[in-house]
């Protein structure tokens, strides 16, 4: 497949002041000054012609060194997508845990707290009973000085003392 903007009827030499990086060469048509083309450095000049007729494909090798590794996470964007995607998930995870604790105290706490009333109403419902099965105490004041009342009740209208 020829490229529609690399002129191919013409011959190409390597260009020697370019701003390709370390592993490519600059090459350029011979009679003109652009268009300056980065090419690698396995493809030679001789060849270019029918490099760019029939165009190789290059595969990468798996990263040998601690510097291709880096360059090859760099050119994976997804990576720090999948690592933004877990972190929220374990921020959501943590979020309802926090929740369901929340929810377990709360009821514990109105467990508690019903236990407690229990208790005191029961203490109350003990002594109330005891006050009723109590037989009533005379006090030795009424046994002496009767009232007003139980005198007219034994139908004594006056009282000497």
């Amino acid at each position: 497949m020829q490229s529609k903007y690399v002129p191919t009827n013409m011959s190409w030499v390597y260009e020697l002041n370019c701003t390709c990086s370390d592993n490519l060469v600059c090459a350029r048509p011979s009679g003109f000054k652009k268009p300056i083309l980065c090419l690698n450095k396995t493809i030679p000049i001789e060849n270019f012609l029918k490099f760019l007729s029939n165009p190789l494909t290059i595969i990468k090798s798996p990263p040998t060194n601690i510097k291709q590794q880096k360059e090859l996470e760099e050119e994976n964007p997804l990576l720090i997508i999948y690592i933004l995607l877990s972190i929220l998930i374990i921020l959501q995870v943590i979020n309802i845990l926090k929740y369901c604790i929340k929810i377990v105290r709360y009821r514990r706490t109105c467990r508690l707290l019903r236990a407690r009333l229990q208790q005191m109403s029961d203490r109350n419902t003990i002594h109330r009973r005891a006050n009723r099965n109590e037989a009533p105490t005379v006090s030795p004041v009424a046994d002496v000085y009767p009232t007003l009342g139980q005198l007219r009740q034994y139908g004594h209208t006056s009282t000497t003392i």
